[in-house]
């Protein structure tokens, strides 16, 4: 018996020796490729094989290997068997790996798996829905440049519930992916990151968002968006960065980026379509009450609209980078008095003074590539010189005389501020120093400049005395004269009180003249008409009841002015644009000043947008208080008594009702 087995294991031994010593060096005695094992990095249970060139899995990695980068590698066939040796990875890199050949059970044992990438694999084709139906663990899948398909079948991500990231861009789809399984439930019902960048999708609609009311941020840069339908981002409550830069037909809807959660909005190289046209042009940013950060660098969209802005009353960061933006748009851009944050480099201003930013708290200004001239003190407040820390003047047209003086010694004793591109901040004149960087300028001397400044501060100091001596005299002779002056002052203010009494005695067959847009009409109708004539006892002059039918408009408005005691100018944003009302506003304001009498009184309906505002009704409410409508009950009440107490008060001068000013003693 002892003799048998001696005899069988001569003989088996050997064979299933040399049956093991096959199947470890096996690539090398079939004419594989040998491991590539020794080119990669080992840390603890990650291994790293990006500079291996593997063209297998190494067979050398341990079962407890949780991290495997194969980036780069040549695997050209993948299938279960190529795992089976690493059961415990959760981090999986395949990215460029030129694989050609995926079978379906590829990662079936991997169980474990939390991260996977595939992208740039642009030969595999991903469609069963059991690929990856076993990976119930993954939170993360890149499929970047990977199907080049037209449509996603969305069953791959079956199973897939916990996934928090997906990519899928580079893979030319025309329509959007439908993320709902057959009993319209959400297959990713945790997404919070999606990329679907540099595909062909055409539209986006609200219907195309189902399924994804985790998702905080949407890639969807560089497709062939023309249109986006109202209210599509609307129900996704968690959404808050949205990119859809490089869509150069984009136009969206009314409302179509209504959010109340979106944070961050890039629209970077849309075109010129999207503000340009009237339905996706004036409220392209309105119902996005929380936005922060606004990204619509070389878009054009100020040439065409300054009102984008109005509603963005939060916004801290803007990026206005070759947008076309001049030094008479800046005005309206600085009214975001959270603004941290302003890019407008690239573009047309050639003026930047302190008053345009002085109520911004500005830590990063970018300004390469204007037409400034001049970089001084004045340029920016004193307190946003002391707080930026960044800022870009280079590519402008500066000039190097003793203005730039100023500008040089800060950029010398600046702390903690980093000034981006120094060496592109030259000079362009004049011609001795053009091209030379300002930092390195030698010429202007502080001691040239001081010379020249020295002979104006001279002329100024001479000029003060003289104006000092001159006000001085006068206020000896006026305090000499003060009893006499008193009584003139006086008497003519005695006078003109008789003569303004007796103006106000003659019949005006109104009370007050209603001027107001048909845009307000209703209110006019519902609200503010029967409340003063019925409760009040007031008579108004109104357009539709009182003009005279086939008389000129001209006509009707003088009349109606002529006719009434007071005149009450209904503002609103409808009021602004109108060139009727406009008209009103002017007669109203001609009888004024040739009567002497305050007989204007000035209605605010709703808050006034920038783009709307013009020159004379902006004095006009800068210079006059004016009675706030409100939709606040209590608010209404005071309103009703304000307005009523202002159309029953006697009209006084504009001369001589103003308090005296306390000269004399």
């Amino acid at each position: 018996m002892i003799v048998e087995l001696f005899i069988i294991a001569a003989f088996v031994l050997p064979e299933a020796v040399a049956d093991r010593y096959d199947r470890v060096l096996a690539p090398e005695r079939s004419g594989e490729a040998p491991s590539c094992f020794k080119g990669c990095r080992v840390s603890e249970l990650s291994v790293d094989c990006r500079k291996a060139m593997c063209k297998r899995i190494p067979m050398e990695l341990g079962r407890k290997t949780v991290k495997l980068i194969m980036t780069g590698s040549r695997l050209s066939y993948l299938s279960s068997e190529s795992f089976d040796h690493v059961p415990s990875l959760q981090y999986l890199d395949l990215g460029n790996c030129h694989i050609e050949k995926l079978k379906v059970d590829t990662f079936d044992r991997l169980v474990q798996l939390r991260f996977l990438n595939l992208s740039f694999n642009s030969h595999i084709h991903i469609s069963d829905q059991t690929m990856f139906h076993k990976l119930t663990r993954l939170r993360e899948l890149y499929l970047t440049r990977t199907a080049k398909m037209s449509t996603f079948d969305s069953t791959v991500l079956l199973n897939l519930t916990g996934l928090t990231k997906f990519w899928f861009g580079i893979n030319q789809l025309t329509t959007f992916p439908n993320f709902l399984d057959a009993r319209n439930k959400s297959l990713v019902p945790n997404i919070v990151e999606l990329n679907l960048e540099n595909n062909n999708i055409e539209r986006i609609k609200r219907a195309y968002m189902r399924g994804l009311e985790s998702v905080e941020r949407i890639n969807l840069n560089g497709n062939r968006i023309y249109t986006v339908w109202s209210n599509s981002f609307a129900h996704l409550v968690k959404l808050t960065h949205l990119e859809m830069d490089r869509n150069y037909e984009l136009c969206p809807r009314l409302y179509a980026f209504k959010s109340l959660s979106l944070k961050h909005l890039s629209l970077a190289d849309v075109g010129q379509r999207i503000f340009r046209e009237g339905q996706c042009r004036k409220e392209i940013f309105n119902r996005i009450p929380n936005l922060i950060i606004l990204n619509i660098a070389r878009s054009r969209a100020l040439l065409n609209s300054l009102c984008l802005f109005f509603n963005l009353k939060r916004l801290e960061v803007l990026n206005l980078r070759g947008t076309g933006v001049t030094s008479e748009m800046l005005p309206y851009i600085a009214r975001r008095r959270h603004l941290r944050i302003l890019d407008v480099s690239e573009n047309e201003i050639n003026v930047l003074q302190r008053p345009i930013l002085q109520n911004l708290k500005l830590e990063v200004l970018l300004l390469r590539d204007n037409w400034l001239s001049v970089i001084n003190i004045t340029t920016l407040p004193e307190d946003t010189w002391d707080r930026l820390t960044r800022v870009d003047f280079s590519e402008n047209t500066l000039y190097c005389d003793c203005q730039v003086v100023w500008f040089r010694r800060w950029l010398k004793k600046r702390k903690n501020t980093t000034v981006e591109n120094l060496h592109l901040t030259r000079c362009t004149g004049p011609a001795e120093v053009k091209d030379v960087p300002i930092h390195l300028l030698k010429h202007p001397t502080d001691l040239e400049c001081f010379s020249e400044e020295a002979d104006a501060y001279l002329l100024s100091v001479f000029f003060a005395v003289f104006m000092t001596t001159l006000v001085t005299f006068l206020v000896a002779i006026l305090h000499r004269l003060r009893w006499i002056l008193k009584y003139w002052y006086f008497r003519y203010k005695a006078r003109a009180k008789e003569f303004r009494e007796l103006l106000d005695q003659q019949h005006y067959e109104f009370d007050a003249f209603l001027s107001y847009s048909e845009t307000n009409y209703e209110w006019v109708v519902d609200q503010l008409h029967p409340r003063l004539e019925n409760e009040f006892g007031l008579r108004l002059c109104i357009h539709h009841r009182d003009w005279s039918l086939g008389s000129d408009i001209v006509d009707n408005i003088v009349n109606s002015i002529e006719r009434s005691r007071k005149t009450v100018l209904i503002v609103s944003n409808a009021f602004a644009v109108s060139q009727w009302c406009h008209f009103e506003m002017t007669m109203a304001q001609t009888k004024l000043f040739e009567d002497d009498r305050d007989n204007l009184i000035l209605v605010l309906l709703e808050e006034i947008a920038d783009c709307n505002m013009n020159p004379r009704l902006q004095l006009q409410m800068q210079k006059q208080t004016y009675i706030e409508w409100t939709e606040n009950e209590i608010g209404q009440q005071l309103f009703w008594e304000r307005l009523g107490q202002a159309l029953v008060t006697p009209s006084t001068s504009l001369i001589n009702e103003i308090p005296p000013r306390q000269l004399f003693h």
